[in-house]
């Protein structure tokens, strides 16, 4: 089977279409000159694939347009497209699989004002694998100061774990393993994350976590949303408040395609508001690069250490109008290359926010940076650093020197955390690393 591809601008899509030679319908028992009825038609990224005939139906004809919101990358993009076929007699084929390459949508120019250094790997694969870190770190990396000593919070797949960072050792001493969150819902299939805040007069410990639902226990269409939990024990055990943002789209809504990801939610503080971000999907099935709810610091505090969660609030066209859970928010971020995962971090002088997404699949990957002053209002992106050829680099975290106040840069450096891994995919945990590389304010950003 050969595939062309062809980018159609004006319809936000690329055109794909497919031929198949005659030979096939002998291969399976069909007369050669046999009319082909229609098509089974998937569209695969690695382990997950897209079917792209609804409700039984065959596709009628040899070509689809894919939307830019699945491929809309600035960097080239490998996918395969899977076709069975079927004859006017009813014989099958099995499946026909060939790759292609969709080129970059979008054109991102390089940094001006931001450097990015050399990669040195804080964690190796035995290391990792010797501390018992299986699905490590799935996600982003969250760095504390508490009481003197500072840890390192991550994702272990579906739970937490925890550790303590020394002067000259990431990786100190793993005090959790595999921690669950307290209290959760019995529906989470998997409930963990990194992002964390600690309240300085208290000690509390807040986590931002990361929760999903797998329908008929199918972790390829899992839905997902954004928990907070609480810690009194300087993060050791954390306790579900509940759930605070929620996509627009629903879990068992027929216009879910495939996952429905959100983040990691990451989170950035401005004038008194948490300012969590995270990819929305709307109700129609559309999904949205940047979207960003808020809620008020000092109540999100006091409420926690009651044992509750207040409501946060979505923005929605310039106004912070919609309910954090279910509601349906503004893309901050259109149009623009699609996000994969990403984080954001206080500079503090000269007083803005700086966000860092990555942006690829399979084996092709690069990084974008924006500056914003009020955490809503994003400049254009542009590249960090060069695109990277040979391996996953889907998680990423951003933290300062200062892990006693590691969301807030005091300085000319940043450190971009990241997890790479050779085979990527459903198997990036066979090989995967944890690496850092400094991000370098060059000039200070316009």
């Amino acid at each position: 089977m050969a595939v062309s591809v062809e980018p159609i601008p004006e319809r936000d899509a690329v055109a794909l279409t497919w031929s198949i030679d005659s030979d096939v319908a002998r291969r399976w028992g069909a007369p050669a000159a046999a009319a082909v009825s229609g098509y089974d038609v998937w569209v695969c990224l690695e382990d997950l694939c897209i079917p792209w005939n609804t409700r039984g139906r065959l596709w009628t004809t040899d070509h689809l347009d894919l939307p830019n919101q699945l491929v809309a990358q600035s960097v080239p993009v490998t996918l395969e497209l899977r076709v069975v076929v079927e004859w006017a007699d009813g014989t099958r084929s099995a499946a026909i699989a060939a790759p292609f390459v969709v080129p970059p949508i979008y054109d991102v120019p390089p940094s001006a004002d931001f450097e990015l250094g050399r990669a040195d790997v804080l964690v190796d694969n035995d290391a990792r694998l010797q501390a018992g870190l299986t699905y490590w770190p799935d996600g982003g990396v969250g760095l504390a100061t508490i009481d003197g000593t500072t840890y390192g919070f991550a994702s272990n797949g579906p739970r937490c774990s925890r550790w303590r960072i020394d002067p000259h050792r990431f990786l100190g001493e793993v005090l959790a393993r595999s921690e669950p969150i307290r209290a959760i819902d019995h529906e989470l299939d998997y409930a963990s994350g990194s992002s964390v805040w600690v309240d300085p007069d208290t000690g509390t410990v807040l986590l931002f976590f990361h929760e999903e639902v797998h329908p008929d226990g199918d972790d390829l269409r899992f839905w997902s949303a954004i928990g907070l939990a609480v810690s009194h024990d300087a993060g050791a055990t954390f306790t579900s408040l509940g759930r605070i943002i929620s996509p627009n789209i629903t879990i068992d809504d027929p216009r879910r395609v495939a996952l429905t990801e959100v983040g990691g939610a990451p989170f950035v503080v401005h004038d008194g508001m948490f300012h969590i971000y995270f990819r929305e999907t709307l109700a129609s099935g559309a999904v949205l690069n940047m979207s960003v709810a808020r809620a008020p610091v000092a109540e999100v505090l006091a409420e926690a250490l009651a044992g509750r969660a207040i409501e946060w609030r979505k923005h929605r066209d310039g106004a912070w109008s919609e309910p954090g859970l279910g509601g349906a928010a503004s893309d901050l971020f259109e149009p623009s290359a699609a996000t994969r995962w990403f984080d954001a971090i206080h500079l503090a002088d000269p007083d803005i926010y700086a966000m860092v997404c990555s942006d690829g699949m399979s084996d092709t990957w690069a990084y974008s940076i924006r500056t914003s002053d009020d955490g809503v209002r994003w400049t254009s992106p542009e590249r960090l650093g060069e695109v990277e050829v040979g391996g996953e680099l889907l998680y990423l975290a951003l933290a300062a020197p200062d892990p006693a106040r590691s969301k807030v840069v005091v300085g000319d450096t940043f450190d971009l955390y990241r997890t790479r891994s050779a085979s990527g995919g459903g198997r990036r945990w066979d090989d995967a690393v944890l690496e850092r590389r400094c991000v370098h304010v060059v000039a200070r950003p316009r």
